[in-house]
């Protein structure tokens, strides 16, 4: 072989060096832009599953705190009424509604609900009870719509021990009249029904709280807890007509009057 054969043979040598080498080349390099690829994606997919279970997390919470919403009223029917539970003026919720806001003592009722203008509570002994509701007046008299009222309600008692006003109502400065009754609805003595009836001719507003008595010794004017109770819920009740806030069990047995609103 000549010298010029030798070098148009290492010319070729080299050609087929260098086309092996930029084939490995771009082999290796699409291998690696393929599993960029992949990865990309694989990371992509998990980015959008992670978001997808954030989502599913957020709609989760929202949906519980949305059912936590719509119940509004602190009862829970694992409670058992116990009147010693509600003993201060923090031991009580205000509710407000359109036309009128009442006070309850918190997690002392078994059930809880608003039914349109009805307002019902219930405790667990069977006997404890509380409802508020508003109707729209018969008449444009106040006085003539208590005094129907209190037809409703009279009746369904053994001894009437407490009513006020005993006798002619009174329209006081926003234009309500109202009456108070509260005694025995059982011959025993050992269950109680507060009432109170309110209207200013234009909506009437009425309020009744079932309760059993505690203080057996005093029936005339009883101091049990449970009669704190209806104490409060006269003084938190925008339509009772007290002038007095919400005081504790140890002022009520007292007779301190606590202070004013």
């Amino acid at each position: 072989m000549n010298e010029k054969e030798k070098k148009i043979a290492k010319g070729l040598v080299i050609a087929i060096v260098v086309s092996l080498v930029l084939n490995i080349f771009c082999y290796v390099t699409s291998n690696r832009k393929e599993k960029m690829e992949i990865s990309s994606n694989v990371n992509i997919e998990k980015n959008v599953e992670s978001k997808s279970t954030q989502n599913a997390v957020v709609e989760k919470n929202s949906s519980q705190k949305s059912d936590i919403d719509k119940n509004k009223f602190l009862v829970d029917a694992q409670n058992v009424t116990d009147y010693s539970k509600a003993l201060s003026p923090e031991d009580f919720e205000t509710v407000k509604d359109d036309k009128f806001s009442f006070v309850y003592p918190k997690n002392f009722f078994v059930s809880g609900k608003k039914n349109g203008n009805t307002y019902t509570f219930e405790g667990s002994d069977q006997i404890t009870k509380y409802e508020i509701f508003s109707k729209d007046s018969e008449n444009d008299d106040p006085k003539k719509e208590v005094n129907n009222l209190k037809s409703n309600y009279v009746g369904q008692y053994d001894y009437l021990y407490f009513e006020h006003p005993k006798k002619e109502l009174k329209i006081d400065s926003s234009g309500m009249a109202r009456r108070i009754l509260c005694g025995y609805t059982d011959s025993s003595k050992m269950e109680q029904l507060y009432v109170i009836l309110a209207s200013d001719g234009k909506t009437d507003i009425v309020l009744t709280f079932s309760y059993p008595t505690q203080d057996t010794e005093n029936v005339k004017n009883p101091k049990g807890t449970s009669e704190y109770l209806a104490d409060c819920i006269y003084r938190g009740a925008s339509f009772g007509g007290g002038t007095y806030k919400i005081r504790t069990y140890q002022q009520f047995k007292n007779e301190d009057m606590g202070e004013k609103k």
